[in-house]
Protein backbone atom coordinates (compact mmCIF):
# COMPACT_ATOMS: atom_id res chain seq x y z
CA UNK A 1 0.00 0.00 0.00
CA UNK A 2 1.55 3.37 -1.11
CA UNK A 3 1.93 5.97 1.53
CA UNK A 4 -0.53 9.17 1.04
CA UNK A 5 -1.62 12.04 2.97
CA UNK A 6 -4.39 13.84 1.07
CA UNK A 7 -6.54 16.94 1.86
CA UNK A 8 -10.23 17.85 1.38
CA UNK A 9 -13.20 19.85 1.18
CA UNK A 10 -15.94 18.67 2.27
CA UNK A 11 -19.59 19.33 2.49
CA UNK A 12 -22.40 18.33 4.69
CA UNK A 13 -24.73 15.98 2.07
CA UNK A 14 -26.50 14.82 4.90
CA UNK A 15 -26.92 15.00 8.59
CA UNK A 16 -29.73 13.10 10.73
CA UNK A 17 -30.47 12.71 14.17
CA UNK A 18 -33.22 9.42 14.86
CA UNK A 19 -35.46 9.37 17.50
CA UNK A 20 -33.45 7.31 19.83
CA UNK A 21 -30.83 9.73 19.81
CA UNK A 22 -28.51 8.44 17.22
CA UNK A 23 -27.12 10.98 14.69
CA UNK A 24 -26.17 9.74 11.15
CA UNK A 25 -23.65 12.08 8.55
CA UNK A 26 -22.83 11.87 5.22
CA UNK A 27 -19.58 13.98 3.69
CA UNK A 28 -18.69 14.38 0.10
CA UNK A 29 -15.66 16.26 -1.60
CA UNK A 30 -13.03 16.66 -3.93
CA UNK A 31 -9.14 16.50 -3.06
CA UNK A 32 -7.47 19.74 -2.62
CA UNK A 33 -5.10 21.03 -5.34
CA UNK A 34 -2.42 18.62 -4.31
CA UNK A 35 -4.85 15.31 -4.24
CA UNK A 36 -6.18 16.43 -7.25
CA UNK A 37 -8.38 13.32 -9.15
CA UNK A 38 -9.14 12.48 -5.63
CA UNK A 39 -12.48 12.25 -3.79
CA UNK A 40 -13.99 11.30 -0.82
CA UNK A 41 -17.06 10.07 0.90
CA UNK A 42 -17.55 9.58 4.76
CA UNK A 43 -20.75 8.03 6.57
CA UNK A 44 -20.27 7.97 10.18
CA UNK A 45 -22.63 7.12 12.95
CA UNK A 46 -23.09 8.11 16.47
CA UNK A 47 -25.44 6.67 19.37
CA UNK A 48 -27.35 9.01 22.01
CA UNK A 49 -24.50 9.20 23.75
CA UNK A 50 -22.31 10.32 21.07
CA UNK A 51 -19.55 7.34 20.78
CA UNK A 52 -19.27 6.36 16.96
CA UNK A 53 -20.85 3.41 16.14
CA UNK A 54 -20.15 3.13 12.11
CA UNK A 55 -18.21 4.34 9.63
CA UNK A 56 -17.49 4.12 6.30
CA UNK A 57 -14.66 5.55 3.78
CA UNK A 58 -14.34 5.50 0.37
CA UNK A 59 -11.76 7.35 -1.41
CA UNK A 60 -11.74 7.44 -5.53
CA UNK A 61 -8.86 8.27 -7.10
CA UNK A 62 -7.65 8.47 -11.06
CA UNK A 63 -6.38 4.74 -10.63
CA UNK A 64 -8.80 3.27 -8.21
CA UNK A 65 -10.43 3.45 -4.93
CA UNK A 66 -9.87 2.18 -1.58
CA UNK A 67 -12.39 1.41 0.82
CA UNK A 68 -12.14 1.11 4.55
CA UNK A 69 -14.88 0.69 7.70
CA UNK A 70 -14.25 2.31 11.30
CA UNK A 71 -11.60 0.14 13.43
CA UNK A 72 -11.72 3.10 16.25
CA UNK A 73 -12.11 6.56 16.59
CA UNK A 74 -13.76 9.63 17.59
CA UNK A 75 -15.73 12.64 17.71
CA UNK A 76 -15.92 16.03 19.74
CA UNK A 77 -17.97 19.23 19.66
CA UNK A 78 -15.76 21.75 20.20
CA UNK A 79 -17.16 26.09 21.00
CA UNK A 80 -14.73 28.16 19.58
CA UNK A 81 -13.44 31.07 22.28
CA UNK A 82 -13.43 33.78 19.74
CA UNK A 83 -16.55 33.10 17.48
CA UNK A 84 -18.52 30.72 19.32
CA UNK A 85 -18.82 28.48 16.75
CA UNK A 86 -19.16 24.91 16.74
CA UNK A 87 -16.99 22.36 15.35
CA UNK A 88 -17.38 19.07 15.05
CA UNK A 89 -13.62 17.33 15.17
CA UNK A 90 -12.99 13.93 13.86
CA UNK A 91 -10.00 11.31 14.57
CA UNK A 92 -10.35 8.06 12.95
CA UNK A 93 -8.60 5.35 12.37
CA UNK A 94 -10.47 2.85 9.59
CA UNK A 95 -8.85 -0.83 8.38
CA UNK A 96 -9.23 -0.80 4.86
CA UNK A 97 -11.50 -3.44 3.37
CA UNK A 98 -10.95 -3.41 -0.31
CA UNK A 99 -9.94 -1.80 -3.12
CA UNK A 100 -10.06 -1.51 -6.81
CA UNK A 101 -7.88 -0.30 -9.70
CA UNK A 102 -4.49 0.37 -8.74
CA UNK A 103 -5.48 -0.42 -5.17
CA UNK A 104 -6.73 -3.45 -5.55
CA UNK A 105 -5.14 -5.11 -3.03
CA UNK A 106 -4.58 -2.34 -0.59
CA UNK A 107 -4.53 -3.80 3.32
CA UNK A 108 -4.01 -1.57 6.59
CA UNK A 109 -5.14 1.32 8.38
CA UNK A 110 -6.26 4.86 7.19
CA UNK A 111 -5.75 7.72 9.77
CA UNK A 112 -8.74 10.51 9.32
CA UNK A 113 -8.55 13.71 10.60
CA UNK A 114 -11.46 16.40 10.07
CA UNK A 115 -12.75 19.72 11.21
CA UNK A 116 -16.39 20.03 10.26
CA UNK A 117 -18.52 23.13 10.77
CA UNK A 118 -22.50 23.30 9.92
CA UNK A 119 -22.23 23.34 6.50
CA UNK A 120 -18.88 21.78 5.44
CA UNK A 121 -15.37 21.71 6.53
CA UNK A 122 -11.75 19.49 5.72
CA UNK A 123 -10.48 16.37 6.08
CA UNK A 124 -6.83 14.56 5.65
CA UNK A 125 -6.47 11.16 5.57
CA UNK A 126 -2.88 9.68 5.96
CA UNK A 127 -2.10 5.91 5.33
Amino acid sequence: MPQFNLQFQVEVIEDQRQLNGARYVSLEGPGDEEAQGWAIALNYGQSKDASLEEADLALTGPNGGIFAGLESGKTDIVTDDVSGDEHEMLELTLRISGGDGDYADAAGEVRLCGDILAGGGRITVSA
